[in-house]
């Protein structure tokens, strides 16, 4: 890591040319550190070893702890790819924890804390956690029923939080062509987007998908041939150009096989054909939309223009509108005290008020007393 981060600064970026290893996150509280070049390190000094021998072992492991101080049980893993060479990284839990920390070992310790920051602002597992493609100061953070935008987790504000959904989420990714797009996944098998600069309140679409959970949704810019099937009447929220099937890969082949055996869906529907729409999509770089549900079926989608072609001046659009929120949140930080103090006197009040009336009622009882007698 270290030589890495000095090779990029010796180029002028803050982003290595190489990256060797990977991360993992676990339930046990550790994140290991694993290095991909196995075959050069066996070559290292010429000396040849048995591959039943070989074992491969994590590099570099970080211990992470609870807000109770238990390990914590992650869930997601997010570096900040913009910086990778600080250090800093973001993970989530199974029980709703957001933690920030440093993976580099500080020099002289044998056992550092790791841990910068760690608090609890969803009450469900974090099912994703993602930096902004467009706005590298932008997290989102997605767990039980609701998502939140982060600018600096360290302050335990999200700067945006949306409403809570009628069904919790399951997976969530940003838009890889418009900064304000974000798509949801549910576990009653629908798709959430949200267009932030459409509107805030509720998502823009919602999509049926699938019978099952969603377990995960990915993106690809230059999809395969046989991602070849349109959401037609995406727009309208009618999706009739799903595939369901299972994905088969196998030596150098790749295809997706259709659940009840017959003709693509889109081909039952009267769809165009397979093969010309997968030299259309590759023509024209349309994004495909992977989704996965909890049945194992692979659901390939081809987005409408709407929903790839940003918006002139998006990304800054997108930006203003995390700027507004950000003014709005700290706005409502400052008068607290405020509202505390007013909240206060109100109720002090009351309580004199009351005091006042209960004086009174005695000195008229009393008073009626005297008279009577």
């Amino acid at each position: 890591l270290g030589a890495a981060a000095k090779a990029a600064a010796e180029a002028g970026s803050n982003v290595p040319r190489e990256c060797c290893f990977f991360a993992s996150i676990a339930a046990d509280g550790k994140v290991l550190f694993w290095d991909v070049r196995v075959d050069k390190l066996l070559k290292k000094g010429n000396k040849r070893v048995d591959e039943t021998e070989l074992v491969w072992r994590p590099m570099h492991v970080v211990h992470l702890l609870s807000v109770q101080g238990n390990d914590f049980a992650g869930t997601r893993f997010c570096f900040d790819p913009y910086r990778l060479d600080s250090g800093n990284f973001t993970a989530g839990s199974m029980d709703g924890e957001l933690l920030t920390g440093n993976f580099i070992r500080p020099a002289g310790e044998e056992n550092p804390d790791y841990t910068k920051c760690v608090f609890a602002p969803h009450v469900g597992p974090l099912v994703a956690l993602q930096v902004s493609p467009y706005l590298p100061d932008v997290l989102l953070s997605v767990g039980d029923w609701s998502f939140k935008l982060w600018q600096g987790v360290e302050s335990k504000t999200p700067v945006f939080t949306s409403p809570y959904a009628d069904e919790a989420y399951t997976a969530a990714a940003w838009s890889p062509s418009r900064p304000g797009l974000l798509f949801l996944a549910t576990a009653a098998g629908s798709l959430h987007i949200w267009d932030l600069l459409d509107r805030s309140h509720e998502p823009s679409l919602r999509i049926n998908t699938a019978s099952s959970a969603i377990t995960s949704i990915s993106f690809s810019n230059s999809p395969p041939k046989h991602a070849t099937h349109s959401l037609v009447g995406m727009d309208s929220g009618i999706p009739v150009g799903h595939v369901d099937g299972a994905a088969a890969v196998s030596g150098s082949s790749s295809s997706v096989a259709n659940s009840s055996g017959g003709a693509p869906p889109q081909q039952q529907h009267g769809g165009r054909d397979a093969a010309a729409a997968g030299t259309a999509a590759a023509g024209a770089g349309l994004q495909v939309l992977a989704v996965g549900d909890a049945t194992g079926m692979l659901h390939l989608f081809e987005l409408p223009r709407t929903l790839r072609r940003p918006l002139p001046n998006e990304r800054r659009l997108m930006a203003a509108f995390m700027s507004r929120e950000a003014a709005r949140v700290a706005d409502v930080a400052a008068r607290q005290p405020i509202r505390a103090a007013a909240l206060k006197q109100q109720t002090d009040n009351k309580k004199t008020g009351e005091d006042t009336s209960s004086s009174q009622d005695q000195h008229t009882a009393a008073a009626g007393s005297a008279d009577g007698s």
